[in-house]
C-alpha cells in the first residue's frame, strides 16, 4: 500500500488530493477542501488513523481511506472552532494544536463527506 496524503495541482489551491493506492492494480483519489490554517501533527494523525481503519476494514481499503479523512476532518473542525475562541496575539502557538481528546467522537465515528473514487492508471500519472 502506498499513500500520498496530499498533492496540490498547479493553479488549484483549494483542494488536496490524497491518493491512496492499494496493491499494484487499484488507485483511489479523494478530493478534499483544504483549510486556510496551519495545523501541527496532521500527517502523523493521518498515518495512525489510516492504519487503524485499515485494520477495521481490511477488506475495504477505499472505506478505510474515507474514514481516516472523515476523522481528520472532524478533528480539524473541532480545532478550528476552538481557535476562534483564542486571542490570536496572546496565544499564537496554540492555533494549530489539534483538539484530539475533545474529538474522540469524531475519531471513532467519522462523518463521511468525501468519498474515494477509483482512478485508472493513465489518469493518475
Amino acid at each position: 500500500i502506498v499513500v500520498l496524503s496530499s498533492s496540490f495541482t498547479a493553479g488549484v489551491d483549494i483542494h488536496a488530493f490524497p491518493l491512496c493506492m492499494h496493491t499494484v492494480t487499484k488507485k483511489y483519489k479523494m478530493t478534499v477542501p483544504s483549510l486556510p490554517q496551519y495545523f501541527t501533527g496532521t500527517g502523523d494523525l493521518f498515518s495512525g488513523l489510516l492504519l487503524a481503519w485499515c485494520h477495521v476494514h481490511a477488506d475495504n481499503f477505499p472505506l478505510a481511506c474515507e474514514k481516516a479523512i472523515g476523522s481528520i476532518q472532524g478533528v480539524l473542525g473541532k480545532t478550528v472552532e476552538y481557535t476562534k475562541t483564542l486571542n490570536n496575539v496572546a496565544e499564537p502557538m496554540r492555533l494549530g494544536e489539534l483538539r484530539l481528546i475533545q474529538s474522540k467522537k469524531e475519531i471513532e465515528d467519522p462523518v463521511l463527506r468525501f468519498h474515494a473514487e477509483e482512478v485508472k492508471w493513465e489518469e493518475a500519472s
